[in-house]
């Protein structure tokens, strides 16, 4: 039986949990969580639900529990690499988490996105980072409920952090606004239908790519990706496998396929956080 664990986390194990600094939001809403659940791994877990419309999940989530940690991974094969997951609102596989383009930047705060496994349009924002995100889902929940809810956590919440609902705020992933990264200086971002897109410098991008067309074998695109590579620009590699991942992520050996190249791109990347989380998902969806 797993059970919380006794000692909230240092700084150094957050950040190791996820491979990525987490935002200060994000620690304040997890110590609040830890210190209000008296000892109950299930209020833990569920402190934002009633508030903010969801639960812990993801590694996050695994790093307050001692016992069996497997059932906290909530990716699907149409996960993004890029996206890590912290919550779910607990319908049909949907799952929030912090699109974290580029690890080596070092950044501290990120957009937020929510992915709905069945749906077409790919990972949508949530919020232009942790602070906007809460109080978008906040904002939201108490909406849909005529008010927010009035629990310990709440309250700390309004004295912490300062949030409460906002009847002006408009849901982001409500409105057809397209919200891109920062882009910092000697980089480049191209959008992929994943939803979360490409960001790396601009040497790792010819400039001349042409992704194969959606209809076409998995071979096509893993020419392309191979090409892209021996040419020395895994970002278009990463545009063409990320393609590729969109339009076969229902079908699992085709997508199979794609862990050993991608793996290869976010390597010369240096970005080996995502070759690990292809490792899990190829063991996971095997």
């Amino acid at each position: 039986m797993s059970t919380l664990r006794s000692t909230f986390p240092t700084d150094e194990e957050l950040d190791e949990a996820l491979g990525f600094p987490i935002p200060a939001t994000m620690r304040t809403m997890l110590r609040i969580a830890f210190e209000e659940a008296k000892d109950d791994l299930g209020e833990f877990l569920n402190s934002y639900f009633d508030i903010a419309n969801f639960y812990f999940a993801g590694e996050l989530a695994a790093l307050f529990v001692e016992g069996p940690r497997e059932s906290y991974d909530v990716r699907y094969t149409s996960t993004p690499p890029e996206l890590c997951p912290f919550g779910c609102p607990g319908r049909d596989g949907a799952h929030y988490g912090f699109i974290v383009h580029a690890p080596e930047l070092g950044l501290t705060d990120y957009l937020v996105g929510e992915l709905a496994p069945a749906d077409e349009a790919g990972v949508l924002i949530v919020g232009r980072n942790m602070d906007d995100a809460l109080r978008n889902l906040v904002s939201f929940t108490a909406e849909s409920s005529s008010k927010l809810a009035e629990t310990p956590v709440a309250e700390r919440l309004l004295r912490e952090l300062n949030i409460s609902p906002d009847d002006d705020r408009d849901p982001l992933w409500m409105k057809d606004e397209k919200v891109t990264p920062a882009i910092p200086d000697g980089y480049a971002f191209h959008e992929t239908p994943d939803g979360v897109g490409v960001l790396a410098k601009k040497e790792s991008f010819s400039g001349t790519l042409q992704v194969p067309k959606n209809n076409v074998p998995a071979d096509v695109y893993l020419q392309a990706a191979e090409k892209a590579l021996r040419a020395n620009h895994p970002g278009d590699a990463l545009i063409v496998l990320k393609h590729a991942a969109w339009r076969y992520r229902h079908e699992g050996s085709a997508h199979q396929r794609l862990y050993e190249p991608m793996t290869r791109t976010y390597d010369a990347l240096g970005r080996p956080l995502f070759s690990r989380v292809l490792a899990r998902n190829a063991a996971r969806f095997a």
